[in-house]
């Protein structure tokens, strides 16, 4: 839930970003909508921006929703790995002494 949060934040901030640099949406809903939700969902959507700046959000927004899907659930399973590992080492050393 905590990340599904942080993701509204970031795309009301893209939205919000939006709205005061580019005056082609004409309210924070419309940016919202069609502008960072679209840039996060669909497929290949920033690559259609032509405007430098709008780009550069749009690739923030992507980067950012792609860390966060994906960041600490994988990090977690990597580290419970090395700890069985680590503990099946031990009983091993154990077992040869």
């Amino acid at each position: 839930m905590t990340m599904v949060m942080i993701n509204l934040v970031i795309l009301a901030v893209a939205a919000l970003l939006r709205c005061s640099l580019d005056s082609s949406f004409s309210s924070f809903i419309d940016a919202f909508a069609n502008g960072s939700l679209k840039w996060m969902l669909t497929r290949n959507a920033i690559l259609a921006l032509d405007k430098p700046i709008t780009l550069v959000i749009g690739v923030m927004v992507l980067i950012t929703g792609m860390a966060l899907f994906t960041g600490p659930s994988s990090h977690s399973r990597y580290q419970r790995h090395q700890g069985l590992l680590g503990e099946e080492k031990e009983r091993f050393r154990e077992n040869l002494s």
